[in-house]
């Protein structure tokens, strides 16, 4: 309050009386202290500052609403505050000081110095009011419009662990003509706060279409690149995988080369990948399966290899003992769970009649043997599946969680919309699918060609789903992310919407998420396409959700 020629921190007056503990005894406290600090000061005051003192009490008594620079508070506003030269500011703090917090309550806002917006407590979590944060723009290190390559794929794959991430060019021609497609792989870290590009790895030596960066994953410690088209020996696109160690610098270092046992000609040894802790998988969907003498050429097959502590060395070959088939590409995609599980989607497998409508099949380690635990389908009661919905065209597994994508569902009233199939691990019971989510609006609509499950990334807690033929208005394929988390109660862990986040300066075509990768609340949605010729705006977006 401003008296006297100075201002009055009324907060900060002491009394020696005990605090009342109701509203009324507060208010004959504050009027005490005002009464006493006039009657120490009434020798330099007017009659007329004693006179404004008592207004002001009486209105803080009796005033609905409270204004400040203004006599004409809003009704609707306990406190209406009125400048048109200054603002207002709440606390401010740092990310660790917030969540040190102590039970906040619902609806609390703080100013967030470390991320740059306020955060509000929704009784769960803390939720940022900006709808999109610290969207970074990288573009890749080669891109239309610089005088280089437009056709090299930028951000066909991608992958995050912590502060790094690592985007693919499968289509990268070091320079060549728009045919040759080694491929390339741009890296990136957060060590400074900041996403920012690092390097950029194209190996030397490798034949036409080799395609180094088709499938990418890491951890902390190792980067796992897929070269499905590389050539073997004498064997055309065997496929390759190298691994790359990141060392004391954080610099990424050409570690070791994998190839599967027999893999032979075609079988695209390579086309994904996954790691875990000490564990790698590798599909090989184009693997041509002699079961008793019988081929099923493009059965498909994934290996699992085990990091011994000084070297990557090969534990099993998987295939579905038990559902031999031709073209159903087992290792299409792959995931591995460290804790003893790994699944491979074979997407375009027949299931009853059924033609491609999808299936995975499930693997569990004793000691260093990987058995098939058993093939699932969409089988779910509510959304049983169909033909070509191809699940088991993306899959990942954590914690003994499963999400399998089906890209290609169609929905009751439009088509293509997708699903995520979720199974979880029950004791007694095995892996049992839990819940169904579909590609809709959030409280809304079917989306028609949404293809939810064609692209996503998963670590147990946060789904983050790429869906890059999403149509903006007026700018169909603009693409966009959607956030998904597990409902808070344990027992009954559904599938449930969280958030979408889009790409800043959005455009037509530009099929926003065609990869994505999460880690943490930090998230990576790449932009590989853009407008009528296409491949000419390309982007990695960083964001953070938390």
């Amino acid at each position: 309050m401003y008296c006297d020629g100075k201002w009055i921190d009324l907060k900060n007056l002491k009394t020696n009386k005990s605090e009342s503990t109701n509203a009324n005894g507060a208010m004959q406290n504050s009027l005490k202290l005002l009464l006493t600090y006039t009657q120490l000061n009434l020798s330099k005051m007017k009659f007329t500052y004693t006179l404004t003192i008592f207004m002001l009490m009486v209105i803080a008594m009796h005033a609905q609403s409270v204004g400040i620079g203004t006599t004409n508070p809003q009704n609707s506003a306990k406190l209406d505050v009125a400048s048109t030269t200054q603002g207002m500011t709440i606390p401010r703090m740092t990310t660790a000081q917030r969540k040190a917090i102590n039970t906040p309550t619902i609806g609390l806002l703080v100013y967030d110095t470390d991320k740059f917006t306020i955060y509000m407590f929704d009784g769960i979590k803390w939720v940022p009011m900006l709808y999109e944060i610290d969207d970074e723009k990288l573009l890749g290190k080669e891109q239309c419009g610089d005088g280089n390559e437009p056709f090299d794929d930028f951000g066909f794959s991608a992958a995050m662990s912590g502060n790094f991430a690592a985007v693919g060019r499968p289509g990268f021609d070091n320079g060549g003509s728009s045919a040759l497609n080694y491929g390339a792989v741009d890296f990136y870290n957060n060590l400074s706060g900041t996403w920012k590009y690092q390097t950029t790895i194209n190996p030397a030596g490798l034949n036409t279409n080799a395609q180094f960066g088709y499938s990418i994953s890491m951890n902390n410690t190792y980067c796992v690149i897929g070269l499905p088209n590389a050539n073997n020996g004498a064997n055309t696109a065997e496929g390759k995988v190298y691994i790359y160690k990141r060392n004391a610098s954080n610099n990424w270092i050409f570690f070791q080369e994998l190839t599967g046992s027999n893999s032979t000609t075609g079988d695209h040894f390579g086309f994904s990948v996954n790691i875990d802790g000490k564990y790698l998988i590798v599909g090989a969907p184009d693997d041509d399966l002699i079961i008793s003498a019988t081929t099923y050429n493009n059965g498909g097959s994934s290996f699992v290899f085990f990091f011994n502590g000084s070297t990557w060395v090969e534990q099993e070959k998987l295939y579905n003992f038990s559902g031999y088939e031709a073209d159903a590409r087992l290792g299409f995609s792959v995931s591995i769970d460290s804790t003893g599980f790994a699944v491979a989607g074979a997407p375009y497998k027949d299931v009853a009649g059924k033609v491609n409508q999808g299936q995975i099949a499930l693997f569990g380690r004793l000691g260093t043997a990987w058995t098939m635990v058993g093939d699932y389908t969409s089988n779910y009661a509510t959304n049983p599946g169909a033909a070509n919905d191809n699940y088991g065209y993306s899959v990942a597994m954590k914690n003994q969680r499963i999400i399998v994508g089906a890209p290609f569902y169609d929905g009751v009233f439009e088509a293509n919309i997708g699903a995520l199939y979720y199974l979880k691990f029950i004791s007694g019971s095995g892996f049992t699918q839990f819940s169904v989510y579909l590609g809709k609006e959030f409280g809304g609509n079917e989306i028609p060609g949404y293809r939810i499950g064609q692209a996503f990334s998963y670590d147990g807690t946060s789904l983050i789903s790429g869906n890059r033929y999403f149509d903006l208005p007026t700018m169909a394929d603009a693409g966009r992310i959607e956030v998904i988390r597990h409902n808070t109660v344990p027992s009954n862990d559904f599938l449930v919407h969280e958030r979408y986040m889009y790409q800043n300066r959005s455009k037509q075509f530009n099929e926003f998420a065609q990869a994505v990768a999460g880690s943490g609340y930090n998230v990576l949605g790449t932009a590989p396409v853009s407008g009528s010729t296409r491949y000419c705006y390309k982007a990695a977006c960083f964001y953070n959700f938390e």
